[in-house]
């Protein structure tokens, strides 16, 4: 590479050396402007911000060469969550970091990434357990979902009753994060009961508790009693689902795709979308079907 580069410079100067013998207007051929890109990849929790090691990350850009292919700028990344990349030229490039690439034209790149939970979670071993013990299910029918959702830990589990039980009991593997309530894990317990509308099934929140904060070791159980409220079926949902847009989408995607279904869900969501989905979300409403 570096050869081809001065043999250019060479035959430019040359060019222009002949020019001004036989009395043309000078021409002057400049290189194409470099510059340092940097970033930065931090993670924004609700604890407070935490850094992505990049030390050991690969890092780079690829610019492309004006002949259908790319060259390769190698960088660095620091501890910190920062990386540099000298002389990548001005114009787009793609921007790796790792397993992520982006196809960008900036100098300074913002990868930061902002995470509604706290980033000290612990995931729960096999040996974990809640037991419940809950009054005022709604009869259970063998679609209803029972869900278990802490936004702050970014915990979602999902159980399932006994047919046409009106208490929900016994004891059940929990594969969520480790609940600590001195850190503001507050879970929400939710039954989604199956209807119908014009023969179209959906499942939407019922019955719903919301426990008092508590903490959990590994290995531990953890006892939940209580009995669920119930939640008035008195507000109206309207939504037209266009199953040819949907399969479009998927085949935009990706050519060779094949749509396996499709679902529709309204959540409940802490704060604002603003910065996209990130963490998880007790459900309102949902439809689920193979084809739509």
């Amino acid at each position: 590479m570096h050869k081809l580069c001065f043999t250019l410079v060479v035959t430019l100067i040359s060019i222009a050396s002949y020019a001004a013998v036989g009395d043309e207007p000078t021409q002057t051929f400049q290189s194409p402007s470099t510059r340092t890109v940097s970033g930065t990849q931090i993670g924004h929790y609700k604890n407070g911000p935490l850094p992505t090691d990049l030390s050991t990350t690969a890092i780079g850009a690829f610019a492309p060469n004006g002949a259908g292919g790319y060259t390769f700028l190698p960088g660095s990344g620091t501890s910190s969550g920062t990386f540099t990349i000298p002389n990548v030229p001005s114009g787009f490039y793609l921007l790796q970091i790792g397993a992520v690439y982006l196809w960008t034209s900036n100098t300074v790149v913002d990868a930061d990434t902002n995470l509604d939970f706290r980033s000290d979670t612990v995931q729960a071993d096999q040996n974990t357990t809640v037991t419940f013990d809950l009054t005022n299910l709604n009869s259970w029918q063998d679609t209803d979902v029972f869900e278990m959702v802490c936004p702050n830990n970014v915990a979602a589990d999902v159980f399932s009753g006994t047919v046409g039980e009106k208490t929900f009991t016994g004891t059940y593997p929990y594969f969520g994060s480790l609940s600590v309530g001195s850190e503001g894990d507050q879970y929400y317990l939710i039954q989604l009961i199956t209807q119908n509308v014009g023969g179209l099934p959906f499942i939407a929140l019922g019955r719903y508790m919301a426990p008092p904060k508590f903490t959990q070791a590994q290995g531990s159980d953890t006892p939940i009693n209580g009995k669920l409220r119930t939640i008035a079926q008195k507000h109206v949902l309207e939504a037209n689902f266009n199953g040819a847009d949907l399969a479009a989408q998927a085949l935009a995607a990706n050519p060779k795709a094949t749509l396996i279904s499709t679902s529709f869900a309204v959540d409940v969501y802490p704060g604002s979308l603003k910065k996209g989905e990130n963490t998880s979300t007790p459900d309102l409403v949902t439809v689920s079907r193979a084809v739509l």
